[in-house]
């Protein structure tokens, strides 16, 4: 791992001396930026399916709209003011990407680098969401019923630090494979394997992404098991919450995120326990404590505070609990010991101060705890009973002297609405206290609205669960983290490979022209726009049209052509079996000179108006007129020159039997200097004004002077396609061609796997002999 690290820092150096035109910069940053800010968003819509699948108050809401709304007694509809919260909600999330969105257009003014980029759009959002809190009232701090000793707080900090390690570790990896399935940065291997590892390696860093948040939730919990066995400070009147114990698990989905603590946000908490909603909303009121879960190692680390009792002493102290709190809410339930303290409750004259609230279970089971409070309490069913009327009950108080219950309703059971019904429900508890000065009991001799038979459905049976016999919902499948981790873990690892290449948003065009049987591209031997010249079957000339998306035949050579290229209409040839050379007309169509120079020349170049060609066997570099094809002059060079390439200084030639790259001089071709290079050198080429060469021995194209730090792009074969137009360079991979920018972006062009018999590039637009096709990769028109 760290051998890769060290190859990829940096992945390819850019000479300050050639840097990249600011039109092209510019058109490949919009590019890069675009593609991750359209995968964010993407990433961050995807991320709601579990939400919007399987959270209940989503669905009752939408079906809501289809029945009429119809108020029962003592019903208080909190819909507007639930509506009204979430419009705000709306704006200032659609101010927030408005922002997000500025920033990003700021910092192409500014021409950022991506990780300053990035770090501007963190700081953004980071603001935003601090000036959203406060907008919208939210830094009410809630207050605690125990202080934090300094041995919870280092706790909380331990484990702080560990989330931020876990979430720095995933990016790091994440990096790493994102790196090696761009381009391939493998020792001693093909490019096609590293693409492999860096698939798996984004894999893990996705999967430890989810994981990031476990260190600070281990730690809260920790600090909530150590706070269980700590006294309460007996000063402030709580807020006590009694609820079933099987009623624990009980999730739904977050509205306003910000309801959670700063990290909880930042880390997208869209889900929340029930019991963690309920507990900020009657926060405000005094701190909310709650009886600990018999044989709970464990309890969570957010919500009410659990306070331990033992088995002896605990109906007491939840009897001085119930008279010295300020509010009692009760999560309305079936289980026998809920439905005993509810009956307490009322026999020794508290219901003046309790919440009942409704938690978002389904539908029917709702119905049936309404049944067990309208029977517990006697109070009649036409004025719990919601079925038809467009409304759900989220939760039920009774204030001091009031004649009927208060029933306070909504769309459906979010978290919303149950924030606004706990501040409805303790703002009428507590102006009622404030009218009556003496004690009022409500007991069950108080028959509340008698029942009316006409326009209320049948109750159902008030069934109460024994003693054990309560079942836990099931959670699995309303877990957000069981779902977000399985959607976004599978599309972070397929998307991010795409994201590389670029073909998402990356303003690409993809253009493929079919060969018909029987033939097949051998070379690729130059462009003129949307106009490439290739060779077929090794001998045959056609011109490729990507905008007629046609290929013609426009002449067959007399001998087999190992490598080609084109200049001012005229297609310059070398056959390495035949040892010859020519250049053929292309428009006329004609045979304009050829020269034989001996088995085994290979590679040419242009230099001003003479044309180089390597021999191998010769160990020369010879020099010909571009014109006629007459020889101007030879140079050895001492060894089997292989490949060669001009530079504004020098010519560059490849020596790969004595491993060196020799520099010749432009003018006569003498040797101005040799050095050492990578075992073999066969392939010698100018990129953004660096020699890069290439070894078919160990794969490798690095720079020529191999100074220690050099980076290495390992390609797929010994002979691999290799072609750069000075400004980028293009590699031949498995399933895709790597374009590489001066700035070091790497893009990739999928492929069917096929390609390898052609390869050209021009003004950044590659064409790419693939199987049975010729495919041509630019930018798009903006």
């Amino acid at each position: 791992m760290n051998t890769l690290l060290e190859l990829q820092k940096p992945r390819l150096v850019v000479d300050a001396d050639n840097p990249l035109p600011p039109g092209n910069a510019i058109v490949t940053r919009l590019s890069f930026f675009k593609t991750w800010f359209l995968a964010l968003i993407g990433l961050a819509l995807l991320s709601t399916l579990p939400s919007l699948l399987f959270d209940r108050a989503t669905g009752e809401r939408l079906l809501s709209f289809f029945s009429r709304y119809r108020k029962g007694p003592g019903h208080t509809d909190i819909e507007p003011a639930v509506s009204g919260v979430k419009t705000r909600y709306r704006a200032l999330g659609l101010a927030r990407f408005a922002v997000l969105v500025w920033v990003l257009r700021l910092s192409e003014e500014l021409n950022t680098g991506p990780f300053v980029t990035f770090g501007m759009m963190f700081a953004t959002y980071l603001i935003t969401v601090l000036i959203a809190r406060k907008i919208m009232g939210r830094l009410v701090r809630p207050r605690r019923s125990k202080p934090l000793s300094p041995t919870n707080i280092a706790w909380l900090g331990a484990g702080l630090l560990g989330s931020l390690l876990v979430f720095t570790s995933a990016l790091w990896l994440f990096d790493i494979g994102a790196s090696l399935a761009g381009g391939g940065i493998l020792p001693e291997g093909p490019s096609w394997v590293a693409s492999r590892w860096g698939v798996a390696l984004q894999f893990l860093a996705a999967s430890l992404f989810f994981l990031a948040f476990t260190p600070l939730a281990l730690a809260r919990r920790m600090v909530s098991r150590r706070q269980r066995k700590e006294p309460w400070n007996p000063q402030q009147a709580p807020v006590l919450f009694l609820r079933s114990f099987v009623d624990d698990k009980i999730r739904m989905r977050s509205h306003g995120l910000d309801r959670a603590g700063l990290v909880d946000q930042l880390a997208l908490r869209r889900w929340e326990r029930f019991e963690e909603v309920a507990a900020v909303s009657l926060s405000k009121y005094g701190p909310v404590l709650a009886a600990s879960t018999p044989g709970e190692r464990l309890p969570p680390g957010l919500g009410a505070t659990r306070i331990e009792f033992s088995h002896e002493d605990w109906e007491t102290r939840i009897y001085e609990l119930m008279e010295s709190s300020i509010f009692i809410a009760v999560t309305l339930g079936r289980s026998e010991n809920l439905v005993l303290e509810m009956n307490r409750i009322r026999d020794l004259g508290y219901l003046h101060k309790t919440v009942f609230l409704i938690p978002p279970v389904k539908k029917a089971e709702r119905r049936r705890r309404l049944a067990v409070l309208a029977q517990t309490l006697a109070l009649s069913w036409r004025s719990l009973d919601t079925r038809g009327a467009g409304r759900t009950v989220v939760a039920v108080c009774l204030p001091l002297g009031s004649s009927e219950p208060i029933v306070v309703t909504s769309r459906g059971p979010d978290d919303l609405s149950y924030d606004e019904a706990i501040a409805v429900c303790a703002d009428a508890l507590r102006r009622a206290g404030d009218r009556l000065d003496e004690e009022f009991v409500f007991s069950p001799d108080i028959k509340v609205n008698p029942d009316d038979a006409n326009g209320v459905s049948v109750p159902p049976l008030a069934e109460v669960v024994g003693v054990g016999r309560s079942k836990p919902p099931r959670t699995w499948k309303r877990n957000p983290w069981v779902w977000n981790a399985i959607l976004q873990v599978c599309l972070i690892s397929i998307a991010v490979p795409y994201l590389n290449g670029d073909p998402l948003g990356s303003g690409l065009a993809r253009s493929s022209i079919e060969i018909a049987q029987g033939y097949s591209v051998t070379e690729v031997a130059g462009q003129e726009g949307d106009i490439a010249w290739t060779i077929l079957n090794g001998s045959r000339i056609a011109r490729a049209d990507f905008l007629q998306r046609t290929l013609t035949s426009v002449g067959n050579l007399p001998v087999p052509i190992s490598t080609a290229a084109v200049r001012d209409g005229v297609l310059f040839y070398v056959s390495t079996p035949t040892g010859k050379v020519g250049a053929w007309k292309l428009e006329s169509q004609e045979l304009l000179w050829q020269q034989e120079l001996g088995l085994g020349v290979r590679s040419l170049a242009f230099d001003g108006n003479s044309l180089l060609v390597t021999s191998p066997a010769t160990g020369e570099i010879v020099a010909l007129g571009i014109e006629d094809g007459r020889t101007i002059r030879r140079s050895s060079v001492g060894g089997a020159v292989w490949d060669l390439t001009v530079s504004e200084a020098s010519i560059i030639a490849a020596i790969p039997d004595r491993g060196e790259v020799a520099y010749l001089d432009r003018k006569d071709l003498s040797v101005t200097s040799t050095m050492k290079s990578v075992a073999s050198p066969s392939r010698v080429i100018i990129w953004n004004g660096l020699p890069l060469v290439h070894s078919q021995v160990t794969h490798q194209l690095v720079p020529a002077d191999q100074k220690v730090g050099s980076p290495t792009i390992w390609t797929k074969r010994p002979m691999a396609e290799i072609a750069t137009d000075g400004n980028t360079l293009v590699v031949e991979g498995v399933e895709q061609i790597s374009a590489f920018a001066p700035d070091g972006l790497v893009r990739r062009f999928l492929t069917e796997g096929n390609q390898g018999t052609g390869l050209s590039v021009r003004d950044g637009v590659v064409v790419v002999a693939d199987g049975q096709s010729l495919v041509q990769f630019k930018a798009k028109q903006r």
